[in-house]
């Protein structure tokens, strides 16, 4: 059998959460980096980090280098991504960033990274709006780092570029506007993450009632955009909205069976599971620590030297499924 169909066919399709750099260069409202002290030891040390990618190479089919941070923030980003390029070349490997810092030395090391995807965070594009969401950035620096990037990357077939937008009331106006932008610099990818609010973060940004009209919207975008060859997905879709969607996403992965995959699994927890996540994710710590649960008072941390992680997962998910972990009830992961 193909190596690679056994490696799809062996594993549940779980994935690794990391951030290459915990802190952010900007303090944006809606986010709880806003709320927080800096700390100066953000980055993900090397060493650690070399063992973690090591482990996680052999066996995870995907690999979130951003959760919270600023990547590019890392002070050895350069030689992160070589660490990337080496241990999770058989992985599907993206990097969200919000394009602030990305100069020529910055995206020449993620084009060597032999990522898939690159994420590029941009809530409008207008100069004025923009800088009043993403505090501390400058919307004329971000548009030419992300358009020079993409230059960069040419005719490259991967790593695919995508556009994330936080929709909330004030930046609602401007979806097709952004949607323009994305086809006009050949972007891969337009998602619509619609704003959430966070009890502890107080934001003067509010979401967006979903609408009969919001929706009508975002189903003219995607028709607009399915014409221009650019995959665009909000969570709220339905029907057919979300199906196509989802189709046209698979070409944004590496290893489209094994994504599939993990939207089966994910699934399957959201009905049998009081966790959506936990068994299918795993999420990895600058300590060098991996845990089933990115809350401290999740399950224990996987042991490499008594099980494998594939079946730290089954069994964190089991324990999950029949007594929770302390912090559940509050956790805004938790379906029941």
């Amino acid at each position: 059998m193909d190596p690679q169909l056994r490696h799809v066919l062996s594993w549940p399709s779980a994935q690794v959460r990391l951030d290459l750099d915990g802190r952010c260069n900007l303090r944006c409202a809606f986010c709880r980096q806003a709320s927080h002290e800096v700390s100066p030891d953000g980055a993900f040390p090397l060493e650690h980090l070399e063992k973690t990618l090591e482990i996680l190479g052999k066996d995870v089919w995907s690999v979130y280098l951003s959760c919270t941070g600023e990547p590019l923030l890392h002070p050895d980003f350069a030689e992160a991504m070589k660490l990337v390029r080496w241990h999770l070349r058989n992985c599907d490997v993206q990097i969200v960033t919000n394009a602030t810092l990305l100069d020529v030395a910055h995206s020449q090391a993620l084009l060597a990274g032999n990522l898939s995807r690159v994420t590029f965070s941009v809530d409008s594009v207008r100069q004025e709006r923009y800088e009043s969401i993403r505090r501390n950035a400058r919307w004329e620096t971000v548009r030419a780092n992300i358009v020079r990037f993409l230059k960069m990357r040419g005719e490259r077939p991967w790593p695919k570029v995508m556009v994330n937008t936080i929709l909330m009331e004030e930046n609602q106006d401007e979806l097709e506007d952004i949607a323009n932008f994305c086809v006009e610099n050949g972007v891969d990818a337009f998602r619509v993450q619609h704003l959430q609010e966070f009890e502890d973060v107080p934001s003067m940004h509010r979401p967006v009632d979903d609408t009969p009209e919001l929706r009508r919207r975002l189903r003219r975008i995607q028709l607009r955009l399915l014409v221009r060859g650019v995959v665009f997905d909000h969570p709220l879709a339905l029907r057919w909205e979300k199906a196509t969607s989802m189709l046209l996403s698979l070409r944004l992965h590496r290893f489209p069976l094994s994504y599939l995959k993990y939207l089966a699994g994910g699934a399957w927890g959201a009905l049998f599971s009081r966790c959506r996540m936990v068994g299918w994710e795993c999420f990895a710590f600058p300590d060098g620590t991996i845990r089933s649960c990115s809350e401290p008072c999740g399950d224990h941390p996987w042991d490499p030297c008594q099980e494998s992680l594939l079946h730290y997962l089954r069994k964190s998910r089991r324990r999950s499924r029949e007594k929770g972990f302390d912090g559940c009830a509050q956790c805004r992961f938790r379906l029941r």
